[in-house]
């Protein structure tokens, strides 16, 4: 009887220590799941504000070179005043190739009080060109641009646009 009483204990013991292995087994596959989707959510948490502060950043750096380069067509406007009043559209280019150097400007126009082209100076791979107008293949975007008008004297003699690029 001894034996047989063993053997039920053996037993017992046996299906319970089963059951606790298995649940632990269980606890364990859904704490290890638990926390990789605890991690996958902090990860894209993390990620959602770095590309929140890089679109922020962005957008902060896209606005102070719009008035950068607003301040500088101010400047070319006045700038221009004088050559154009003149009509010296061959000197009128000394002061727009320095500006040409910004790294962020493209093209300049500038244009006279009936609105045609009166010299227009772009940057190419090696150095600038000039010309009356901008050529159509630089393929400007109207968007990164600004324009302001000259004014000599009070009165208006055309304006200047300038073209930035955000790269």
């Amino acid at each position: 009887m001894r034996m047989r009483t063993l053997n039920i204990a053996a037993k017992v013991s046996a299906a319970a220590c089963g059951i606790v292995f298995l649940l632990l087994l269980l606890g364990g596959w859904l704490l290890i799941h638990f926390e990789i989707s605890l991690l996958d959510m902090f990860r894209d948490e993390h990620l959602a504000r770095v590309r929140q502060s890089l679109a922020d950043r962005q957008l902060a750096d896209n606005e102070t070179l719009r008035k950068t380069v607003e301040f500088t067509s101010s400047l070319l406007a006045d700038i221009c005043a004088t050559y154009l009043f003149n009509l010296e559209n061959d000197t009128i280019l000394i002061p727009l190739r320095s500006y040409m150097n910004y790294p962020e400007l493209r093209a300049i126009q500038v244009s006279d009080e009936n609105g045609k082209p009166f010299v227009a100076i772009w940057k190419t791979a090696a150095e600038f060109a000039s010309a009356d107008a901008l050529p159509e293949t630089l393929g400007l975007n109207q968007d990164l641009s600004v324009t302001n008008s000259v004014q000599y004297q009070q009165k208006s003699l055309g304006s200047v646009t300038v073209y930035y690029t955000d790269a």
